[in-house]
């Protein structure tokens, strides 16, 4: 019974006021279990399934994505390998072109070094390198059999009939001016020679058959006149250098003032005449066996036509009847008796 101050009675039974998250309510007139304890089933009776539950997302990743597969990072480029394969290219068909060819043979090894030191040392793919390299090397190869095919293309569009060289041209019109004088000179020193007893067989100015030294000297391009003799210039020599060193004993230097005139084509240098004694006996003294410092030496680059004046020198053994060679060059030479 109840009093009149007692709360109206619910005609349902009581229930708990926790309902564990996703369990259906009790029944009417089951106990309650506590919370997250699942109730007393009994046998025939609807067990509940797990609901599932969404899993909270991965750090840095949008709702919803989980912990799924990561796109992988998008493959460096190989900057060096790609310049190298370009240069290959060009340098291939440059080497190609008739006229600018040397052009690829320039480019074509710098593709293939950029190629190694892209393969090597470059970051990135290898395969752009592995092409540079095979690229420049077929490249050259094509060059070269280019360049023979143009190289055979030329010769033969050559008309070898009419490339032949021609008959010399005749000279035979042309005037020498100084032939009369040289011609004038010879005969008079063969005339010489001849009157002296010598061999006139002998050409004049050899050993055989050597020149005065007051004739003319005409041969080759040169024109020389000795204009004196000292056999024994000793004393002049050592005065005009102090490092000058006297000759050995029982010799002497020996000063020749000569005037040469060129008459060559182009341009010589007097520099190239020296003088040179050959004894009796038949030994050879060259003037650079002792070198001095001497007075006025002969000199000076000449043109047809010009003259130069100066002295020659050579150690002589006192007392030897030997000749005087005047070397003209590397060529000529002419015998002189003092």
């Amino acid at each position: 019974m109840t009093g009149p101050h007692d709360p109206p009675q619910s005609p349902y039974p009581p229930q708990s006021p926790y309902t564990p998250y996703g369990q259906p309510g009790a029944a009417a007139g089951q106990s309650q279990s506590p919370y997250g304890q699942q109730p007393y089933q009994g046998a025939g009776q609807f067990q509940p399934q797990p609901q599932f539950q969404p899993q909270p997302p991965g750090p840095g990743l949008p709702y919803g994505t989980g912990m799924g597969p990561q796109s992988e990072p998008p493959k460096q480029r190989n900057t060096l390998g790609i310049i190298a394969l370009v240069a290959a290219i060009v340098g291939t068909i440059l080497a190609c072109i008739p006229g600018i060819m040397f052009l690829g043979w320039v480019v074509l090894p710098v593709s293939f070094v950029l190629g190694l030191v892209a393969l090597f040392a470059g970051s990135g793919g290898k395969g752009t390198a592995i092409g540079a390299l095979v690229v420049s090397v077929l490249g050259t190869i094509v060059g070269f059999i280019m360049f023979f095919f143009v190289i055979a293309d030329a010769l033969e569009g050559i008309d070898w009939d009419t490339a032949a060289p021609s008959a010399p041209e005749d000279l035979s019109g042309l005037v020498d001016p100084y032939q009369p004088d040289r011609e004038q000179a010879q005969a008079q020193a063969k005339a010489q020679g001849q009157g002296s007893g010598q061999g006139s067989d002998a050409a004049a100015g050899t050993r055989e058959n050597p020149l005065s030294a007051d004739e003319p000297i005409i041969t080759g391009d040169w024109e020389i006149v000795i204009n004196e003799i000292n056999l024994n210039g000793t004393a002049e020599v050592l005065a005009e250098n102090r490092y000058n060193e006297p000759p050995s004993p029982g010799s002497q230097i020996a000063l020749i003032s000569v005037t040469a005139t060129y008459h060559g084509p182009q341009s010589e240098l007097a520099d190239f005449i020296w003088a040179s004694w050959v004894t009796e006996d038949g030994r050879v003294i060259e003037s650079f066996d002792h070198p001095s410092v001497i007075p006025d030496p002969l000199e000076g680059e000449l043109y047809p036509g010009a003259s130069s004046t100066g002295n020659l020198d050579v150690v002589v053994p006192e007392g030897d009847n030997g000749l005087l060679r005047l070397n003209l060059g590397f060529v000529d030479e002419v015998f002189v008796q003092p």
